[in-house]
């Protein structure tokens, strides 16, 4: 009796094993096609990344695969300066708060 457990066991674990493997080249296979379309540029890269997902593709291995053809988008922060001013001109109450940040700036530099 222990013995036929243990078959159906032992079956039933191959039948697993032979499931993840399938399910494993079918995700390798997705990811190496959104990889591909993005070098090319042919394909539907929405409609690739979809069946990756389907296929349980993290978001992360999805942009991965996309990373390894376009990099990593760093943003890069830039301090607008000017903007009111050449909207409202030369208003004496702008160039009075100019003035005042201007002074307040230096005077906490000195501390």
């Amino acid at each position: 009796m222990l013995e036929q457990h243990l078959r159906v066991a032992a079956y039933s674990a191959r039948r697993l094993i032979s499931h993840f493997s399938c399910l494993l080249r079918q995700l390798q296979r997705c990811l190496s096609e959104i990889t591909e379309c993005c070098k090319t540029g042919d394909g539907n890269l929405l409609a690739l990344s979809i069946d990756a997902a389907r296929a349980r593709a993290t978001v992360g291995e999805i942009t991965d695969a996309m990373e390894t053809v376009f990099g990593r988008h760093v943003a890069t922060g830039r301090l607008v300066s000017g903007a009111y001013k050449t909207e409202y001109g030369d208003m004496d109450e702008l160039t009075d708060v100019s003035k005042r940040v201007e002074v307040s700036s230096f005077s906490i530099i000195d501390y």
